[in-house]
């Protein structure tokens, strides 16, 4: 959780920008970078504190209601989960060479 952390702090002070790196076509024939897992796992802990700093204030003002802010933030922290989790898949199954 460290490493993210650190990330996510980088992430905060850095305006975004795509990587200039390797690439591969979508669907459409256009070319997309490759966004390594720790990157997504940093942007989605970014969204979910922003989520958590603003959310109560649109729930105050009936912009959001609670229930759907509730849920919207819980999606989020699983989806952090399940990066996380296939991270820790991913780097186990590299020690075997696979």
């Amino acid at each position: 959780m460290i490493i993210y952390s650190l990330a996510l702090k980088k992430a905060r002070r850095e305006p975004r920008k795509l990587p200039e790196r390797l690439s591969h076509p979508s669907l459409h024939g256009e070319e997309q970078p490759v966004i390594s897992l720790a990157e997504q796992i940093a942007e989605v802990q970014r969204e979910l504190a922003l989520r958590k700093q603003g959310y109560p204030q649109w729930v105050q003002s009936g912009k959001l209601d609670a229930s759907d802010a509730t849920y919207q933030i819980k999606v989020m922290e699983q989806i952090v989960r399940t990066l996380m989790q296939l991270d820790a898949e991913q780097r186990q199954l590299s020690l075997f060479g696979t």
